[in-house]
Order: structure tokens, then sequence, then C-alpha cells
């Protein structure tokens, strides 16, 4: 923020400066009125949790454009700067708690599920927890209820487990997603919200659940059911999450992007 806040200020000055991007890596699936210029003088404006609803982004903007004949010009020409990323994680930092080249085989995996999460970070946690005394009588599972793990402890036992449930938290992006992906675990991930430039496919690369967690029970009990495909999935999870979601992989994307815009 302070760095685009000097940005606006020196093209304010009459300073000329390059067409410049804009790295939006916050949480929030709006983007804040004091960040409106940087938007408005940007090339491209990359965000996370970047609703389908693009427009969405603007709804703090009213003070800004203040008229509804400025909304219906201004909008559409924000909206098409916006592009989405993703949290993305970095290796290195990854390596010094396990190595995700060295998995357990699926079939030889011991936990069947994990819900390892902090319970205030979105309405769907504290829900999942609620449901796990059900599933507790048939199925062995380690979750926050359990006890706090260690970073080492939570890489080996994710690395151990079959399942791992990833929730949403502050938004639908979070860097569980991804380790879960790491360590050649089954992703069930709540189906998306926002835009992503990669593409989750259910019964492909994760299994995606609804967020009223109807069909929960019935996914985990057909996966758990059928080990040569979870772990089929499971790998192609893998592939996606280390072939193409890291950060070398995000940085890329920026680039590539911004030069066919440039093109």
């Amino acid at each position: 923020r302070l760095s685009g806040a000097l940005l606006i200020d020196w093209m304010k000055a009459g300073i000329k400066l390059p067409p410049f991007i804009v790295i939006d890596d916050l949480d929030d699936a709006f983007i804040w009125p004091q960040d409106f210029e940087l938007l408005a003088y940007c090339k491209l404006y990359f965000k996370r949790e970047l609703s389908f609803n693009r427009f969405f982004c603007f709804r703090l903007f009213g003070t800004i454009l203040k008229t509804k004949e400025e909304r219906k010009r201004q909008f559409p020409l924000l909206a098409e700067k916006l592009r989405p990323i993703w949290i993305s994680y970095d290796l290195e930092s990854i390596f010094k708690y396990t190595d995700i080249n060295n998995h357990i085989k699926y079939e030889n995996r011991d936990i069947d599920i994990i819900l390892l999460f902090g319970h205030h970070q979105s309405y769907t946690r504290p829900q999942l927890l609620r449901l796990i005394d059900n599933m507790a009588s048939k199925w062995k599972i380690v979750s926050t209820k359990t006890r706090r793990l260690s970073k080492h402890e939570y890489y080996e036992v994710v690395k151990r487990t079959k399942i791992a449930i990833s929730p949403d938290g502050m938004g639908w992006d979070c860097p569980k997603h991804y380790e879960f992906m790491l360590c050649g675990t089954l992703p069930f991930i709540l189906r998306p919200t926002i835009e992503t430039p990669y593409e989750l496919k259910d019964g492909e690369n994760c299994v995606i659940v609804d967020y009223d967690l109807k069909d929960l029970f019935r996914k985990l009990d057909y996966y758990l059911s059928n080990p040569t495909l979870s772990a089929d999935i499971a790998q192609k999870s893998y592939n996606l999450a280390k072939n193409k979601l890291g950060n070398d992989m995000l940085a890329k994307y920026v680039l590539d992007t911004y030069s066919k815009v440039e093109a």
C-alpha cells in the first residue's frame, strides 16, 4: 500500500512512469477505496479472491464514483483490468519441514481423514468440526480437536493421510489447498466462489464439496471405498500443484499475462 501511494503521488506530480501492474494479495473480496487510483492508472490489476462477478470488487467505490452514470461508464473498463491470482507456495520453505518427493503409497496410509485448521476464519470450519463425531465411529480421523501439531508433525501427518478436507479460510483460497496436494493427499475442496487461473476438476484432480456439506459423507464414503481411483486423483492433484502452482509459476503467469496485453 505504501509503495502504491508513493506511485500515485509521483504520477500526480507529473512524473512519467512506464505502464505498471498491481499485485493485490489481500484476502478481501473487494478493492479498498484508497487503492482506486492504483486500479485506475495501472495496466493490469492482479487480485486474489476475485469474484466471478468482478463488479463486486468495486462495492466500496460509492464515495468515488458517486453517480449511476459514472459507475455505468467506469465499472466495465475497470473490470477489464482485473486478473485472478492464487496464493501459491514457496517450495524451499516447505522443504525445511518435509520432502514432497518422498510419499507414502496411498494404499499404505493409515489415517483416513484430516481436518486441520483454525476455528475462527470461516463459517464452514466450525460446521465441519461439529460433524467429526459422526465420522469418528467409521473412519480414523486427525483433527484440530485432537491436538495442535508442530510444522514437522503437520506435514508427516498429512503424508500419512488419504483425504484432507480443506475448507475456505479468510477467503476461498488458502495455503492448505496446496500443502495437501503436495503431500499426495486427496483434497476435498469447497466449490470455488472465485476466479482461478488454473482448473480444478471434480473427480479428476480434486473432489469438490458443496458449501451446505450435504454431499460430504457420501463422497467420503465413496472415495475411501475406492482407493485406486482416489490414488489416481491424488497423483493428478500433486502434479498440478508441483508443476503449476508454485511461486515460480505464479510469477511466470503474471509476466505472460502482461505480455499478452502489451502485444
